[in-house]
């Protein structure tokens, strides 16, 4: 069981580790002017009963809105292309009563893309920033899940002040 662990980090983690070899100040290039996010989150099914998406949206749209940023509505027309920030969390109950669980929070926006060196450039959605951990709680702690999804946001608001720095 504690290999199914170790793979299991190593495959959620690995998943935003592209992101993690941007350029300095490319980041921040990538969050500059930007004035409105939408939020998402996937919660793992082990727990949805304990820490419910709405929770975790709640949680992100908070943090945002305290620091001046917009916070898209959801279900809005043409949401699919603004700038994102998504909550993903992945749980694994074990034997003893515990969970580990990988966190990870993710910004993505509409990118160009040059294919080719005279090639067509393509704009699609791509992440810009990321950032996760991974860690153990008892099955029925969600606050220190909550704290820990408070810490990656708070991450991500520092990038974000860097780039867009309040008058």
């Amino acid at each position: 069981m504690r290999t199914a662990a170790f793979v299991f980090a190593a495959l959620f983690i690995c998943g935003g580790a592209s992101a993690q070899t941007v350029k300095p100040g490319l980041r921040e290039d990538a969050m500059r002017g930007l004035k409105t996010l939408y939020v998402d989150a996937f919660v793992s099914e082990f727990l949805r009963d304990a820490l419910a998406s709405e929770t975790v949206l709640i949680i992100e749209e908070l943090k945002l809105r305290q620091n001046g940023i917009n916070v898209a509505v959801r279900g809005a027309e043409a949401v699919h292309l603004a700038p994102t920030l998504t909550v993903y969390i992945e749980a694994l109950p074990m034997p003893n009563g515990t969970l580990v669980y990988a966190l990870r929070v993710d910004f993505s926006r509409l990118v160009q893309v040059n294919v080719g060196s005279s090639g067509p450039i393509v704009a699609v959605m791509a992440s810009t920033w990321s950032d996760s951990i991974m860690a153990t709680a008892r099955a029925n702690e969600v606050e220190s899940i909550k704290a820990a999804i408070n810490d990656l946001v708070d991450r991500f608001l520092n990038e974000y002040l860097k780039a867009n720095p309040r008058n």
